[in-house]
């Protein structure tokens, strides 16, 4: 839940927005969720590189071919609204303990 429930519809465009950071966030959280188990189930490599910096290789390397075709000032603006968004959502949403 938001600390700020709206009544009013959102804008189209931030619907969509909001509809495709959850696809990207649910593919995002199979990938590194996958090297977690392997981490924990000691199939990782002694030498591996730290996930986080596995799940970075490995989503540059998916998303790198599609998007060449995209001016770097196109790919910036998406970095910083991904940016934004993901602010204000360590901002406006608020877990509760469970017990």
């Amino acid at each position: 839940m938001t600390k700020h429930a709206k009544s009013s519809q959102p804008a189209p465009a931030l619907d969509e927005l909001a509809t495709q950071l959850l696809a990207c966030g649910a593919i995002l959280s199979q990938i590194v969720s996958h090297m977690a188990r392997n981490a924990a189930a000691r199939r990782s490599a002694p030498d591996a590189m730290p996930i986080p910096d596995a799940a970075h290789e490995v989503v540059l390397s998916a998303i790198a071919d599609d998007l060449r075709r995209h001016r770097d000032t196109e790919l910036i603006a998406a970095a910083r609204i991904v940016q934004l968004a993901t602010d204000a959502l360590y901002d406006n949403v608020f877990f509760v303990p469970l017990d």
